[in-house]
């Protein structure tokens, strides 16, 4: 969704994986955050544009990427936590996108509320995109990245 931020997260503590659309119990077409959950777990780190990166800023709507157009870059030097890279290194952490626009709007416009905050529409905290980090021989890190509209608009495609 352009012109609207996307909270980005380094999700830990599950089965570092991403969810298909039969995650979305509630039957709404949506996987929200909360029935992702058992799939990537909880935030290790908020990938924000600036300032704190802990769990604590999962939701500082004001610092994450908020693109001019259908796709963005980004690009900062953090320091992660030994909890967070351990799990990277051990298959166990993913990247997760949120925001999404189910209706086409151009905004974050849907009248049910988040599941993490209702003073949010769901469409702003539900994943949009989400990918595990893998490991290639030389201990580089890659990112496999699932454009998941499947995962956040149920259309069923990748």
């Amino acid at each position: 969704l352009a012109d609207a931020p996307h909270a980005q997260h380094i999700h830990i503590g599950a089965q570092g994986r991403c969810p298909s659309q039969r995650a979305d119990t509630s039957g709404d077409g949506i996987v929200n955050t909360t029935e992702g959950h058992p799939f990537y777990g909880h935030i290790g780190t908020s990938l924000t544009t600036s300032g704190d990166t802990s769990p604590a800023s999962g939701l500082a709507v004001d610092r994450f990427p908020a693109p001019g157009g259908t796709s963005y870059d980004y690009r900062r030097s953090i320091t992660v936590t030994a909890d967070v890279a351990s799990n990277i290194r051990n298959g166990k952490a993913v990247l997760v996108v949120h925001g999404i626009d189910p209706n086409r709007s151009g905004a974050y416009d849907g009248s049910a509320p988040s599941d993490l905050d209702p003073s949010l529409p769901l469409e702003a905290t539900s994943p949009a995109a989400c990918g595990s980090f893998r490991t290639w021989q030389g201990g580089l890190l890659g990112l496999d990245l699932d454009l998941g509209i499947d995962v956040g608009l149920g259309l069923g495609r990748r």
